[in-house]
Protein backbone atom coordinates (compact mmCIF):
# COMPACT_ATOMS: atom_id res chain seq x y z
CA UNK A 1 0.00 0.00 0.00
CA UNK A 2 1.28 3.45 -0.88
CA UNK A 3 1.91 5.59 2.18
CA UNK A 4 -0.61 8.41 2.45
CA UNK A 5 0.96 11.57 3.90
CA UNK A 6 -0.87 14.06 6.10
CA UNK A 7 -1.14 17.07 3.80
CA UNK A 8 -3.29 19.01 6.23
CA UNK A 9 -0.36 19.93 8.41
CA UNK A 10 -0.53 22.89 6.05
CA UNK A 11 -3.78 22.41 4.28
CA UNK A 12 -6.59 23.21 6.73
CA UNK A 13 -4.98 25.67 9.09
CA UNK A 14 -1.70 27.11 7.91
CA UNK A 15 -1.22 30.54 9.48
CA UNK A 16 0.97 33.10 7.81
CA UNK A 17 0.36 35.78 10.41
CA UNK A 18 0.62 33.45 13.40
CA UNK A 19 -3.05 33.85 14.44
CA UNK A 20 -4.69 30.41 14.71
CA UNK A 21 -8.08 29.96 13.13
CA UNK A 22 -10.92 30.68 15.48
CA UNK A 23 -8.97 32.90 17.91
CA UNK A 24 -10.09 36.49 18.12
CA UNK A 25 -11.63 38.73 15.51
CA UNK A 26 -10.41 38.54 11.94
CA UNK A 27 -10.42 42.31 11.76
CA UNK A 28 -11.30 42.09 8.09
CA UNK A 29 -13.14 45.41 8.07
CA UNK A 30 -9.98 47.36 8.89
CA UNK A 31 -7.27 45.26 7.28
CA UNK A 32 -6.04 45.47 3.70
CA UNK A 33 -4.56 42.53 1.84
CA UNK A 34 -2.59 42.16 -1.39
CA UNK A 35 -3.05 38.84 -3.17
CA UNK A 36 -0.93 37.84 -6.18
CA UNK A 37 -2.11 35.27 -8.72
CA UNK A 38 0.20 33.53 -11.19
CA UNK A 39 -0.52 30.95 -13.90
CA UNK A 40 0.91 27.56 -14.78
CA UNK A 41 4.29 26.41 -13.44
CA UNK A 42 6.28 23.37 -14.59
CA UNK A 43 10.06 23.57 -14.15
CA UNK A 44 10.81 20.70 -16.50
CA UNK A 45 12.54 20.31 -19.84
CA UNK A 46 14.72 23.18 -21.02
CA UNK A 47 13.47 25.55 -18.32
CA UNK A 48 14.30 22.94 -15.69
CA UNK A 49 17.82 22.52 -17.06
CA UNK A 50 18.32 26.28 -17.19
CA UNK A 51 17.22 26.53 -13.57
CA UNK A 52 19.76 23.86 -12.59
CA UNK A 53 22.55 25.67 -14.43
CA UNK A 54 21.68 29.26 -13.44
CA UNK A 55 20.16 28.70 -10.01
CA UNK A 56 16.78 28.63 -8.30
CA UNK A 57 16.25 32.35 -8.91
CA UNK A 58 16.25 32.05 -12.69
CA UNK A 59 12.53 31.43 -13.46
CA UNK A 60 11.19 34.29 -11.34
CA UNK A 61 13.96 36.82 -10.68
CA UNK A 62 12.72 39.25 -13.35
CA UNK A 63 9.14 39.06 -12.03
CA UNK A 64 10.06 39.22 -8.35
CA UNK A 65 10.20 43.04 -7.99
CA UNK A 66 6.54 43.13 -9.07
CA UNK A 67 5.30 40.47 -6.64
CA UNK A 68 7.50 40.64 -3.55
CA UNK A 69 5.05 43.00 -1.83
CA UNK A 70 2.31 40.35 -1.82
CA UNK A 71 0.76 39.15 1.42
CA UNK A 72 -0.21 35.82 -0.18
CA UNK A 73 0.76 34.44 -3.60
CA UNK A 74 -1.10 31.68 -5.48
CA UNK A 75 -0.14 29.67 -8.58
CA UNK A 76 -1.00 26.49 -10.46
CA UNK A 77 1.68 23.79 -10.13
CA UNK A 78 1.26 21.80 -13.32
CA UNK A 79 3.80 19.09 -12.59
CA UNK A 80 4.46 16.42 -9.99
CA UNK A 81 7.54 16.99 -7.84
CA UNK A 82 9.44 13.73 -7.59
CA UNK A 83 12.29 11.58 -8.83
CA UNK A 84 10.14 8.44 -8.93
CA UNK A 85 7.35 7.07 -11.06
CA UNK A 86 7.00 6.37 -14.77
CA UNK A 87 5.48 8.63 -17.43
CA UNK A 88 1.89 7.83 -18.34
CA UNK A 89 1.92 5.60 -21.40
CA UNK A 90 0.59 7.17 -24.57
CA UNK A 91 0.22 10.69 -23.18
CA UNK A 92 1.20 13.49 -25.58
CA UNK A 93 3.48 15.16 -23.01
CA UNK A 94 4.36 14.58 -19.38
CA UNK A 95 6.05 16.73 -16.76
CA UNK A 96 8.08 16.01 -13.65
CA UNK A 97 10.04 18.49 -11.54
CA UNK A 98 12.93 17.66 -9.27
CA UNK A 99 12.34 18.36 -5.55
CA UNK A 100 15.06 21.04 -5.58
CA UNK A 101 12.89 22.99 -8.04
CA UNK A 102 10.62 24.04 -5.19
CA UNK A 103 13.38 26.43 -4.10
CA UNK A 104 12.35 28.53 -7.12
CA UNK A 105 8.78 28.73 -5.82
CA UNK A 106 10.06 29.66 -2.36
CA UNK A 107 12.23 32.37 -3.94
CA UNK A 108 9.12 33.79 -5.64
CA UNK A 109 7.24 33.79 -2.33
CA UNK A 110 4.55 31.39 -3.56
CA UNK A 111 2.41 30.40 -0.56
CA UNK A 112 -0.13 28.03 -2.10
CA UNK A 113 -0.57 26.06 -5.31
CA UNK A 114 -3.39 24.28 -7.04
CA UNK A 115 -2.56 20.66 -7.85
CA UNK A 116 -5.82 19.84 -9.58
CA UNK A 117 -4.84 19.77 -13.24
CA UNK A 118 -4.23 17.39 -16.13
CA UNK A 119 -0.55 16.79 -15.29
CA UNK A 120 -0.62 16.07 -11.53
CA UNK A 121 -0.57 12.29 -12.17
CA UNK A 122 1.80 12.31 -15.14
CA UNK A 123 4.18 9.99 -13.28
CA UNK A 124 1.63 8.04 -11.30
CA UNK A 125 0.31 8.13 -7.72
CA UNK A 126 3.75 7.56 -6.18
CA UNK A 127 5.04 10.77 -7.72
CA UNK A 128 1.92 12.68 -6.66
CA UNK A 129 2.34 11.43 -3.09
CA UNK A 130 5.95 12.61 -3.24
CA UNK A 131 4.69 15.99 -4.41
CA UNK A 132 2.55 16.43 -1.30
CA UNK A 133 5.45 15.47 0.95
CA UNK A 134 7.89 17.84 -0.78
CA UNK A 135 5.41 20.72 -0.68
CA UNK A 136 4.84 20.14 3.03
CA UNK A 137 8.59 20.18 3.61
CA UNK A 138 8.94 23.39 1.58
CA UNK A 139 6.16 25.10 3.55
CA UNK A 140 3.95 25.53 0.48
CA UNK A 141 0.23 24.85 0.96
CA UNK A 142 -1.85 23.13 -1.72
CA UNK A 143 -5.40 22.31 -2.73
CA UNK A 144 -7.22 20.18 -5.27
CA UNK A 145 -6.16 16.63 -4.31
CA UNK A 146 -8.26 14.08 -2.42
CA UNK A 147 -8.07 10.49 -1.18
CA UNK A 148 -10.94 8.05 -0.76
CA UNK A 149 -13.35 5.87 -2.67
CA UNK A 150 -15.72 8.81 -3.10
CA UNK A 151 -15.16 12.54 -2.99
CA UNK A 152 -17.88 12.88 -0.35
CA UNK A 153 -15.80 10.66 1.94
CA UNK A 154 -12.48 12.25 1.01
CA UNK A 155 -9.89 12.40 3.76
CA UNK A 156 -8.76 15.93 2.85
CA UNK A 157 -11.20 18.56 4.17
CA UNK A 158 -11.95 21.52 1.95
CA UNK A 159 -11.11 24.38 1.70
CA UNK A 160 -7.46 24.96 2.44
CA UNK A 161 -7.32 28.00 4.72
CA UNK A 162 -4.47 30.48 5.07
CA UNK A 163 -4.46 33.49 7.37
CA UNK A 164 -2.75 36.77 6.56
CA UNK A 165 -3.29 40.16 8.22
CA UNK A 166 -5.90 38.37 10.37
CA UNK A 167 -7.96 37.61 7.25
CA UNK A 168 -8.98 34.02 6.58
CA UNK A 169 -8.46 33.06 2.93
CA UNK A 170 -10.06 29.86 1.65
CA UNK A 171 -8.78 28.07 -1.45
CA UNK A 172 -10.60 25.43 -3.50
CA UNK A 173 -9.23 23.88 -6.71
CA UNK A 174 -10.77 21.80 -9.50
CA UNK A 175 -9.85 20.57 -12.98
CA UNK A 176 -11.88 19.88 -16.08
CA UNK A 177 -11.84 16.53 -17.91
CA UNK A 178 -10.55 14.05 -15.29
CA UNK A 179 -9.90 10.62 -16.82
CA UNK A 180 -11.51 7.65 -15.09
CA UNK A 181 -8.13 6.11 -14.27
CA UNK A 182 -7.10 9.37 -12.55
CA UNK A 183 -9.91 9.21 -10.00
CA UNK A 184 -8.84 8.53 -6.43
CA UNK A 185 -9.34 4.96 -5.21
CA UNK A 186 -7.83 2.40 -2.82
CA UNK A 187 -5.80 4.99 -0.90
CA UNK A 188 -4.46 6.50 -4.13
CA UNK A 189 -4.78 10.28 -4.66
CA UNK A 190 -6.68 12.01 -7.42
CA UNK A 191 -7.49 15.57 -8.60
CA UNK A 192 -10.74 17.29 -7.68
CA UNK A 193 -13.00 17.20 -10.77
CA UNK A 194 -14.86 20.16 -12.20
CA UNK A 195 -18.27 18.85 -11.14
CA UNK A 196 -21.04 21.41 -10.77
CA UNK A 197 -22.87 19.70 -7.87
CA UNK A 198 -19.63 19.03 -6.01
CA UNK A 199 -18.44 22.61 -6.43
CA UNK A 200 -21.75 24.08 -5.30
CA UNK A 201 -21.63 21.97 -2.14
CA UNK A 202 -17.99 22.90 -1.44
CA UNK A 203 -18.37 26.62 -2.08
CA UNK A 204 -21.52 26.96 0.03
CA UNK A 205 -19.98 24.93 2.87
CA UNK A 206 -16.79 27.01 2.76
CA UNK A 207 -18.41 30.44 2.68
CA UNK A 208 -18.92 30.80 6.43
CA UNK A 209 -15.46 29.43 7.26
CA UNK A 210 -13.49 32.21 5.61
CA UNK A 211 -13.45 35.93 4.87
CA UNK A 212 -12.21 35.60 1.26
CA UNK A 213 -12.99 32.52 -0.83
CA UNK A 214 -10.89 31.73 -3.92
CA UNK A 215 -11.78 29.03 -6.45
CA UNK A 216 -9.11 27.75 -8.84
CA UNK A 217 -10.21 26.17 -12.13
CA UNK A 218 -7.96 24.37 -14.60
CA UNK A 219 -9.66 24.41 -17.99
CA UNK A 220 -9.03 21.56 -20.43
CA UNK A 221 -9.86 22.65 -23.97
CA UNK A 222 -8.90 21.03 -27.24
CA UNK A 223 -7.38 22.48 -29.26
CA UNK A 224 -5.42 24.38 -26.62
CA UNK A 225 -4.35 28.04 -26.64
CA UNK A 226 -7.87 29.48 -26.78
CA UNK A 227 -8.25 33.27 -26.79
CA UNK A 228 -11.25 33.48 -24.46
CA UNK A 229 -13.69 31.52 -22.32
CA UNK A 230 -16.52 29.51 -23.80
CA UNK A 231 -20.12 30.57 -23.01
CA UNK A 232 -20.70 27.62 -20.69
CA UNK A 233 -17.52 28.49 -18.77
CA UNK A 234 -18.73 32.05 -18.23
CA UNK A 235 -22.06 30.69 -16.99
CA UNK A 236 -20.32 28.28 -14.59
CA UNK A 237 -18.02 30.96 -13.16
CA UNK A 238 -20.95 33.27 -12.51
CA UNK A 239 -22.75 30.44 -10.74
CA UNK A 240 -19.70 29.86 -8.55
CA UNK A 241 -19.81 33.53 -7.57
CA UNK A 242 -23.52 33.20 -6.83
CA UNK A 243 -22.69 30.30 -4.51
CA UNK A 244 -20.23 32.46 -2.56
CA UNK A 245 -16.82 32.79 -4.28
CA UNK A 246 -14.98 36.12 -4.17
CA UNK A 247 -12.25 35.38 -6.71
CA UNK A 248 -12.00 32.78 -9.50
CA UNK A 249 -8.50 31.98 -10.68
CA UNK A 250 -8.51 30.34 -14.13
CA UNK A 251 -5.63 28.65 -15.95
CA UNK A 252 -4.96 25.81 -18.37
CA UNK A 253 -5.21 27.29 -21.90
CA UNK A 254 -1.67 28.78 -21.51
CA UNK A 255 -3.04 32.02 -22.94
CA UNK A 256 -4.46 35.21 -21.44
CA UNK A 257 -8.22 35.77 -21.27
CA UNK A 258 -10.35 38.68 -20.20
CA UNK A 259 -11.24 39.56 -16.61
CA UNK A 260 -14.81 40.08 -15.45
CA UNK A 261 -16.26 41.81 -12.42
CA UNK A 262 -19.47 40.03 -11.46
CA UNK A 263 -21.46 40.99 -8.36
CA UNK A 264 -18.43 42.58 -6.69
CA UNK A 265 -16.37 39.42 -7.31
CA UNK A 266 -13.47 38.93 -9.72
CA UNK A 267 -13.31 36.27 -12.44
CA UNK A 268 -9.90 35.81 -14.06
CA UNK A 269 -10.68 33.33 -16.83
CA UNK A 270 -7.06 32.48 -17.70
CA UNK A 271 -3.78 33.86 -16.34
CA UNK A 272 -1.54 32.14 -18.89
CA UNK A 273 1.83 30.77 -17.74
CA UNK A 274 4.15 31.84 -14.95
CA UNK A 275 7.09 29.50 -15.51
CA UNK A 276 6.50 26.89 -18.19
CA UNK A 277 7.79 26.16 -21.67
CA UNK A 278 4.77 25.14 -23.72
CA UNK A 279 6.57 25.53 -27.03
CA UNK A 280 3.85 27.65 -28.65
CA UNK A 281 4.20 31.31 -29.59
CA UNK A 282 0.65 32.11 -28.51
CA UNK A 283 1.57 31.23 -24.93
CA UNK A 284 4.45 33.74 -24.82
CA UNK A 285 2.11 36.38 -23.39
CA UNK A 286 0.93 36.02 -19.81
CA UNK A 287 0.23 38.23 -16.84
CA UNK A 288 0.52 38.40 -13.06
CA UNK A 289 -2.62 39.64 -11.28
CA UNK A 290 -2.30 41.74 -8.12
CA UNK A 291 -5.60 41.95 -6.27
CA UNK A 292 -6.21 44.36 -3.39
CA UNK A 293 -8.69 43.29 -0.72
CA UNK A 294 -10.19 45.88 1.61
CA UNK A 295 -13.19 45.64 3.89
CA UNK A 296 -13.62 41.98 2.97
CA UNK A 297 -14.04 42.50 -0.78
CA UNK A 298 -12.04 43.14 -3.96
CA UNK A 299 -11.17 46.84 -4.28
CA UNK A 300 -8.31 46.98 -6.78
CA UNK A 301 -6.64 45.09 -9.61
CA UNK A 302 -3.28 45.47 -11.33
CA UNK A 303 -2.20 43.28 -14.25
CA UNK A 304 1.55 43.04 -14.85
CA UNK A 305 2.17 41.86 -18.43
CA UNK A 306 4.95 39.28 -18.73
CA UNK A 307 6.51 37.82 -21.86
CA UNK A 308 8.62 34.71 -22.42
CA UNK A 309 12.30 35.41 -23.12
CA UNK A 310 15.02 32.78 -22.77
CA UNK A 311 12.43 30.27 -21.54
CA UNK A 312 11.34 32.42 -18.59
CA UNK A 313 8.81 35.22 -18.26
CA UNK A 314 9.91 38.83 -17.82
CA UNK A 315 7.88 42.04 -17.36
CA UNK A 316 7.16 43.66 -20.70
CA UNK A 317 4.62 46.37 -21.29
CA UNK A 318 2.44 48.74 -19.31
CA UNK A 319 0.49 47.39 -16.32
CA UNK A 320 -3.29 47.73 -16.42
CA UNK A 321 -4.93 49.07 -13.26
CA UNK A 322 -8.56 48.96 -12.16
CA UNK A 323 -10.51 49.79 -9.01
CA UNK A 324 -13.96 48.90 -7.78
CA UNK A 325 -15.12 52.49 -8.08
CA UNK A 326 -14.76 52.59 -11.86
CA UNK A 327 -15.05 48.84 -12.49
CA UNK A 328 -12.66 45.87 -12.48
CA UNK A 329 -13.44 44.58 -15.97
CA UNK A 330 -10.55 44.17 -18.41
CA UNK A 331 -11.57 43.30 -21.96
CA UNK A 332 -9.97 40.62 -24.11
CA UNK A 333 -8.49 43.27 -26.39
CA UNK A 334 -6.97 45.20 -23.49
CA UNK A 335 -5.42 42.07 -22.02
CA UNK A 336 -3.91 41.00 -25.32
CA UNK A 337 -2.62 44.46 -26.26
CA UNK A 338 -0.82 45.50 -23.06
CA UNK A 339 2.51 44.04 -24.21
CA UNK A 340 5.29 46.26 -25.54
CA UNK A 341 7.19 43.58 -27.42
CA UNK A 342 8.29 45.62 -30.45
CA UNK A 343 10.24 48.18 -28.45
CA UNK A 344 11.71 45.77 -25.94
CA UNK A 345 15.43 46.43 -26.39
CA UNK A 346 16.93 43.69 -24.26
CA UNK A 347 18.19 40.59 -26.03
CA UNK A 348 16.99 37.49 -24.22
CA UNK A 349 17.59 39.09 -20.82
CA UNK A 350 21.17 38.87 -19.58
CA UNK A 351 21.66 35.51 -21.27
CA UNK A 352 22.86 35.87 -24.85
CA UNK A 353 22.20 33.02 -27.24
CA UNK A 354 25.96 32.50 -27.55
CA UNK A 355 26.40 32.11 -23.81
CA UNK A 356 27.92 28.63 -23.26
CA UNK A 357 25.58 28.02 -20.32
CA UNK A 358 22.56 28.69 -22.51
CA UNK A 359 23.93 26.46 -25.26
CA UNK A 360 24.58 23.65 -22.80
CA UNK A 361 21.18 23.92 -21.09
CA UNK A 362 19.15 24.13 -24.30
CA UNK A 363 20.96 21.38 -26.22
CA UNK A 364 18.80 18.21 -26.31
CA UNK A 365 20.13 15.19 -24.43
CA UNK A 366 20.51 13.10 -27.58
CA UNK A 367 22.70 15.78 -29.21
CA UNK A 368 24.85 15.86 -26.08
CA UNK A 369 25.06 12.08 -26.26
CA UNK A 370 26.16 12.16 -29.89
CA UNK A 371 28.80 14.77 -29.08
CA UNK A 372 30.13 12.65 -26.23
CA UNK A 373 30.18 9.60 -28.51
CA UNK A 374 32.01 11.59 -31.17
CA UNK A 375 34.55 12.79 -28.61
CA UNK A 376 35.14 9.25 -27.35
CA UNK A 377 35.53 8.05 -30.94
CA UNK A 378 38.14 10.74 -31.63
CA UNK A 379 40.02 9.85 -28.43
CA UNK A 380 39.87 6.12 -29.20
CA UNK A 381 40.96 6.63 -32.81
CA UNK A 382 43.80 8.89 -31.69
CA UNK A 383 44.93 6.35 -29.13
CA UNK A 384 44.97 3.60 -31.78
CA UNK A 385 46.95 5.84 -34.12
CA UNK A 386 49.56 6.56 -31.42
CA UNK A 387 49.80 2.86 -30.54
CA UNK A 388 50.21 1.92 -34.20
CA UNK A 389 52.91 4.57 -34.65
CA UNK A 390 54.82 3.29 -31.64
CA UNK A 391 54.70 -0.30 -32.94
CA UNK A 392 56.10 0.81 -36.28
CA UNK A 393 58.87 2.71 -34.58
CA UNK A 394 59.68 -0.32 -32.46
CA UNK A 395 59.84 -2.61 -35.50
CA UNK A 396 62.05 -0.12 -37.29
CA UNK A 397 64.62 -0.48 -34.53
Amino acid sequence: MIWKPLPLLLAFAMTISGLPIGEGSTGKESQDLLLVFMGDIALDGTLGRLTEVQGAEYPFEEILPHIDDADVTFANLESPVSTDGSPEEGKYCTFRMKPDSLESLRFAGIDEVSLSNNHCLDYGPEALNDTLVHLDQAGIAYAGIYYGETIENASVPRPTILISNEIRIGFLAYTEDVSDHWKAHDDLPGPMPLDRDLMEKDVKASRDLVDILIVSIHWRKWPQYTTGPEPQDIELCREIVDWGADIIMGHGPHTVHEIEEYKDSLIMYSLGNAAMDTGNDTSDRSYVAKVTISGGSVKGLELVPIYKRSYRYVPMGTPVERNSGTGLNVSREEVQNMYDVDTYDRVDSEWGKNDPRMIYATTPWYIKGLLVLLLLTVIFTGALAVLSFKRKMHRGK
